[in-house]
C-alpha cells in the first residue's frame, strides 16, 4: 500500500515539475454543478491544472487489482475533468489512471489520455441528455418496481444491460437485467440437462453467468438485510453469515440498503 501510494505521490508531483511555475495541485477537491442537475457532484481524487498552457490533469487512483481500469473513454475519468475544469480556461487536458497493483505484467501501472477540451464538453452534452432521459423515466420505474411491475419496456427508457451493472444499486430489481436472467422455465426444464446443451447454448449461458452471480449477489444482500435487520420472516431465508462474511456484512448493508427501492409487502 505504502509503495502504491508513493507512485501516486511521485507521479502527481513530477507532472508538476513539468509544468510552469503558476500550475497548482488540488487534492480531494468536491465540486457540484447545480447549473446542470442538483445530484451533479463529486470528490475526485486530485487533479493539476497550468494556467500558461491551458492545460488541466485529473487523477484517478486504483488500488484494485482484478478489474484493469483504462484512461482512454473513461467516462468516470471525463466527468471528473468537466467538474475539475469548472471556471478555468481549459485547453487540453489529459485523464490520468493510477493502478499500482495492475496484475498483468504488459498494462502499465501508470495510463494517460490527452485530449482536447471539446471531448469533455461532448461528454457534457451526452450527460445532460443521460440526465434527462433518467428523470424522464424515473417516475415510471419508481412506480413499477414499487408494485412489483417488471412488465415495462427497458428499451424505451434506455436501460440496457452491461458491465456497468457493477456497481448499480437498483440491479436486484432493474427490467433490463432482470430480462437477461434466465426464465423460471428454463431453470426448471428438468430434461434439458447440460449434457443435452449444444455448444452454442452452453457458450451463451456461460457468457452469461458473471451477470447471474452479480444478480444473485444483490438479491442475497436485500434478503440478508430484510431478515436480520427489519426482523422479517421470509421463508427459506435464514440470516447466517459465514465467518469471513460476518464481520463486514451488517455495516456493508446498512450503507447501501438506504438507496434500494424494494418494499416489504
Amino acid at each position: 500500500m505504502i509503495d502504491g501510494a508513493k507512485l501516486y505521490a511521485e507521479t502527481i508531483l513530477a507532472d508538476k515539475l513539468r509544468g510552469s511555475l503558476k500550475s497548482k495541485i488540488l487534492v480531494e477537491q468536491t465540486v457540484t454543478m447545480p447549473e446542470l442537475h442538483p445530484q451533479i457532484s463529486s470528490t475526485f481524487d486530485a487533479s493539476f491544472y497550468d494556467p500558461e498552457a491551458k492545460h488541466l490533469k485529473v487523477y484517478d487512483y486504483k488500488y484494485g487489482k482484478n478489474v484493469q481500469v483504462d484512461a482512454k473513454n473513461n467516462n468516470q475519468l471525463l466527468y471528473y475533468a468537466l467538474l475539475a475544469s469548472k471556471d478555468l480556461d481549459v485547453e487540453t487536458v489529459e485523464l490520468v489512471i493510477i493502478q499500482p497493483r495492475a496484475i498483468y505484467k504488459d498494462i502499465p501501472k501508470i495510463k494517460r489520455w490527452r485530449i482536447k477540451y471539446k471531448v469533455v464538453e461532448q461528454f457534457k452534452e451526452s450527460l445532460i441528455k443521460a440526465i434527462n432521459r433518467v428523470d424522464d423515466s424515473k417516475a415510471v420505474i419508481q412506480s413499477s418496481l414499487i408494485n412489483h411491475i417488471l412488465n415495462i419496456n427497458p428499451e424505451e427508457l434506455g436501460l440496457s444491460n452491461g458491465t456497468h451493472c457493477k456497481y448499480c444499486k437498483a440491479e436486484a430489481e432493474c427490467p433490463a437485467r432482470l430480462a437477461y436472467l434466465p426464465s423460471d422455465a428454463d431453470i426448471e426444464d428438468k430434461d434439458n440437462t447440460v449434457s443435452q446443451l449444444g455448444y452454442e447454448k452452453l457458450a451463451d449461458i456461460y457468457a452469461k453467468s458473471k451477470g447471474v452471480r452479480a444478480y444473485l449477489d444483490a438479491v442475497e444482500t436485500r434478503l440478508l438485510y430484510l431478515v436480520s435487520e427489519e426482523k422479517i420472516n421470509i421463508e427459506n431465508v435464514k440470516p447466517v453469515f459465514k465467518a469471513k462474511r460476518a464481520s463486514w456484512v451488517k455495516d456493508k448493508l446498512k450503507k447501501v440498503i438506504a438507496h434500494n427501492t424494494l418494499t416489504t409487502t
